[in-house]
């Protein structure tokens, strides 16, 4: 009885057989780099309606840490870069609520109400 045996494969095959195989197609990117991205228009119009205000936040965002440096208001708060970047975004939004706001004392007042904790004091 005549047993039936493969030949062994080389790894030195194996290799050059594996280096030689067709690459996968890649999938098609969904969004081309020539492609503007759009926003949706509600929030291209609440971007807008923030236009100017930057100083306003800079000066506010320094108020705030002020206080809260000063009157060491929150345990805890050392005045850390994401400490910081946290305050800055929710001056942002108490901007985006309140347009009216026009001082950084105002955005304080809100900020305190919005934000800070109830043992608060500035």
């Amino acid at each position: 009885m005549e047993e039936s045996r493969k030949k062994p494969v080389s790894i030195r095959s194996l290799i050059r057989n594996w280096l030689l195989e067709e690459e996968p197609e890649a999938p098609a990117p969904t969004i081309r780099a020539s492609e503007p991205i759009r926003m949706p228009e509600t929030v291209w119009e609440s971007c807008n309606a923030l236009r100017g205000k930057t100083t306003l936040v800079l000066q506010s965002l320094l108020h705030i840490h002020e206080s809260i440096v000063d009157a060491e208001a929150m345990q805890g708060y050392e005045g850390l870069p994401l400490q910081v970047e946290k305050i800055y975004w929710e001056v942002w939004g108490v901007l985006a609520r309140n347009p009216g706001l026009t001082t950084s004392e105002e955005v304080l007042e809100v900020w305190i109400d919005e934000y800070a904790s109830p043992d608060f004091h500035a």
